[in-house]
């Protein structure tokens, strides 16, 4: 395990350019400041980011135009990154398990191919770094998946 200074908000613009999710498009807002710095691993936290971000644009709300915003508020005294988006609704429980997240979908059909297998990487490139993630619902819409990375 690799452990350098990373450039969290430089690596998540690569990592959007990489999977063709564009402010360009009209029907997306992404929002990475600059200044979001860690230190681990960069090829565990690129994977990590483009699961979260996957997830992100795979569960676009049919109606509204996708935002996206990477960034990092303090918790507990230490940085927490996240992933939020305004996308389906997330299906989970103050206290559940990442493992358990659903996102309600626009339409009776299942989620999108994929969806478990691209978290379960996420969880797996984070807890690598002794992090964790977990997710939290976003009122009106969408939500954010959190992670911290070990000091």
């Amino acid at each position: 395990l690799e452990s350098v200074q990373v450039d969290i908000g430089a690596l998540a613009r690569e990592v959007a350019a990489d999977l063709d999710i564009r402010d360009e498009d009209g029907k997306t807002s992404l929002d990475i400041p600059d200044g979001l710095e860690a230190t681990g691993d960069p090829r565990l936290i690129r994977i990590a980011l483009r699961s979260l971000l996957e997830l992100s644009n795979r569960h676009r709300s049919k109606d509204d135009m996708l935002s996206i915003t990477v960034g990092t508020e303090e918790r507990d005294g230490d940085p927490t990154f996240f992933v939020r988006d305004n996308g389906d609704d997330f299906l989970i429980e103050s206290g559940q398990s990442i493992t358990n997240l659903r996102r309600a979908t626009s339409s009776e059909q299942e989620a999108p191919e994929g969806s478990e297998i691209a978290l379960g990487k996420a969880i797996r490139a984070i807890r690598r770094h002794g992090g964790t993630l977990w997710a939290e619902p976003g009122g009106d819409h969408g939500g954010a998946v959190f992670f911290t990375l070990r000091k």
